[in-house]
């Protein structure tokens, strides 16, 4: 109960941080153009740094092959003890 009462709590606070454009308007005092163009001008900084940070990421490391098993009584015994 407690879990679910966190979660709602958690999506009624970003949904308070959507605000409408003229609610942002308002808050901030410029122009809704300004705002646009203050926004696209961030995205664009942080856009290049996610790209490549998430290239980096998706690189895979070649699997290494398994070292076939030996199978002989002996071997198993020496490698056990």
């Amino acid at each position: 109960m407690k879990r679910s009462q966190f979660q709602l709590e958690g999506k009624i606070r970003w949904l308070e941080m959507l605000n409408s454009d003229v609610e942002l308007v308002e808050n901030s005092g410029v122009s809704l153009d300004s705002l646009r163009t203050k926004a696209a001008k961030v995205l664009a900084e942080f856009a290049p740094l996610s790209t490549a940070e998430t290239q980096s990421t998706n690189v895979k490391k070649a699997k290494k092959p398994k070292k076939p098993q030996n199978l002989d009584s002996k071997s198993l015994s020496k490698n056990l003890f």
